[in-house]
């Protein structure tokens, strides 16, 4: 999140008179994010405006102002945000259509948008009707600083991970489909739920996948 308007420094006289030309350090604090311009020049009227982009993990965040010139002090800002990430989950399989016995592997893949850093997000995807839930095993990876709480597991999936801005979580899961279920379409849905903050836009935050199950020619008796 880039502060609007930013911190602002003015420079001047004794007279209250804005001082130009004045190079102002903005120096953030560790894990404080970041500033556009390090040193900003003061403009007719004194004043010099620093664009600071917080630290995208929530909490508090400082910056401290400074000029070369004796006497005086230096200026103390802070800033505190809250975890606030949008994240969206997305659901396929390369299998068209799957028969009795047969096993359905889907790919779930989870990224962060932003704009800050998810601590804890919920993957979950329960199994329906149709598959085996006992054949049933998952694996998850993380990439781009991305991490899961654990990297596999047998079942529905339920799993948390924690999630940067611009990282993802793949989650593999395979179950077989009954040797009774019903032809026809089989739908399978997945959630990410964000645990440690607020979701910045939850229609992205489900997704299914449908394919039907159908009778090959040599299960005709």
């Amino acid at each position: 999140t880039t502060l609007d308007p930013g911190p602002t420094v003015r420079v001047y006289d004794k007279f209250g008179h804005g001082v130009p030309g004045i190079s102002v350090v903005f120096t953030p604090g560790a894990n404080s994010g970041s500033v556009a311009e390090s040193v900003v020049t003061t403009d007719a009227d004194g004043l010099a405006v620093a664009e600071w982009t917080l630290d995208a993990d929530a909490g508090t965040d400082t910056l401290v102002a400074s000029v070369s010139i004796s006497g005086l002090s230096e200026l103390n800002f802070s800033a505190t945000s809250e975890e606030v990430a949008d994240l969206a989950i997305s659901k396929t399989s390369e299998q068209t259509d799957i028969s009795f016995n047969e096993l359905l592997t889907y790919t779930l893949v989870v990224t962060n948008i932003g704009p800050s850093n998810a601590a804890e997000a919920n993957i979950l995807d329960e199994l329906p009707e149709g598959l085996n839930v006992a054949t049933a095993t998952w694996l998850c990876a993380g990439s781009a600083g991305a991490v899961c709480s654990g990297d596999d597991g047998m079942g529905d999936v339920d799993v948390s991970a924690a999630i940067p801005v611009g990282g993802s979580i793949t989650v593999t899961l395979t179950a077989r489909v009954l040797p009774d279920a019903t032809p026809g379409p089989l739908t399978n849905e997945a959630v990410v739920v964000l645990v440690s903050g607020t979701e910045a836009d939850d229609a992205d935050n489900a997704d299914s996948y449908t394919l039907p199950v159908v009778v090959r020619e040599d299960e005709i008796f």
